[in-house]
């Protein structure tokens, strides 16, 4: 896609294992905390696995389809207090169709969790609302499409995002067959998660002026990001396959987010929405010196994983949140924000994010 111009992250919402807020959540990353526990796997008792579960009641879960459902809602939810649903378009990612989730498919996972979430007396969300290929990158990826939307007089923003559970008993058995599961046999796996986050995007403010929705009092975290670049890619030696990857789809998004404002050199810190298992690690051991040419003194690294586990769909939208709220809330370093995201199929997706 490349360079973006007159897309303004100014809001969100979150469900994670650290907090039902996108204010709890991103306190909780910021103060290092990690929302793992050690819990019995739901169908292969005695056996049990270090997981990131959200904290809910049992009558929230009666199926992984509602489950799923109602994390997004409550997400949804709380990105779009103060705007008119009609004048609203909500792009919703879930998990990748490869996986067979018990949810089922995106389309019917986005449908639940729009109508649980539309206000009360609201006729519906715009016309443009879809839902959207599975897995983090996909979320970054559609930022094109939430451009397009705003640009249509009848939109005043976009709320994109995703909602994931790696915590069932099929993803768990796929996962642990293929050795990749944190454990005393593989000290380099991934810890399952689960959680929902969206992003609300809208147009860049006039001069001197706010935007048409930025005046309305919004609470929660100060959210102030730009986004000014995003690319993608197709990595042909994915995860599920028996080869470790080469770094080329990685790679390929990152050269298309570095034609936005700023470029390579712009970039002071990444926030990397991947499992953070040997597999990811190795893949960013070799895109990343392929793609840096600037000389740095240090380059921080936030791994997401590294405290919400591996929540799917729901990283990708994560990862602007937490770039964003290092903005707004003023503890980003200096420089932009390069944003990766990793889906397990292939796909791979990366934002330069600026400060607004």
């Amino acid at each position: 896609m490349g360079a973006v111009s007159g897309v303004h992250i100014t809001g969100g919402g979150a469900v994670t294992s650290l907090g039902l807020s996108a204010a709890q959540t991103l306190a909780g990353l910021r103060a290092g905390l990690v929302g793992f526990e050690k819990l019995p796997r739901p169908e292969a008792f005695p056996l049990d696995q270090i997981m990131a579960r959200v904290p809910a009641d049992w009558r929230l879960k009666p199926t992984p389809a509602d489950w799923l459902a109602n994390l997004a809602a409550r997400a949804i939810m709380e990105a779009v207090r103060g705007l008119d649903p009609e004048r609203t378009a909500v792009l919703l990612a879930g998990p990748e169709p490869f996986r067979e989730h018990p949810a089922g498919s995106g389309a019917s996972l986005a449908e639940t969790a729009q109508a649980r979430a539309l206000p009360a007396g609201a006729s519906g969300w715009h016309r443009g609302s879809a839902a959207l290929p599975g897995g983090a990158a996909a979320v970054i990826e559609s930022v094109e499409m939430a451009v397009a939307l705003l640009q249509a007089e009848d939109v005043d923003a976009v709320i994109l995002g995703g909602a994931d559970s790696l915590l069932g008993e099929s993803d768990l058995t796929r996962l642990s067959t293929a050795g990749r599961l944190l454990g005393d046999e593989s000290p380099q796996g991934l810890v399952p998660g689960e959680g929902a986050a969206v992003l609300r995007l809208e147009s860049t403010p006039a001069a001197g002026g706010e935007s048409r929705q930025r005046s309305r009092a919004v609470s929660g975290p100060r959210l102030r990001a730009r986004i000014a670049g995003v690319g993608k890619g197709e990595e042909p030696r994915p995860v599920t396959g028996p080869d470790y990857s080469l770094g080329t789809g990685l790679g390929a998004a990152l050269r298309g987010a570095a034609e936005g404002d700023g470029g390579e050199p712009g970039v002071g810190f990444i926030i990397h929405a991947g499992a953070f298992d040997r597999y990811d690690a190795m893949e960013t051991l070799l895109a990343h010196p392929r793609f840096f040419r600037t000389r740095r003194e240090e380059l921080p690294i936030c791994q997401l994983a590294t405290g919400l586990g591996d929540t799917g769909a729901a990283a990708g939208a994560l990862a602007l949140l937490v770039a964003a709220d290092s903005f707004g809330e003023g503890y980003a370093p200096p420089g932009n924000a390069l944003c990766e995201a990793v889906s397990e199929a292939g796909g791979r997706a990366a934002a330069i994010l600026t400060p607004a």
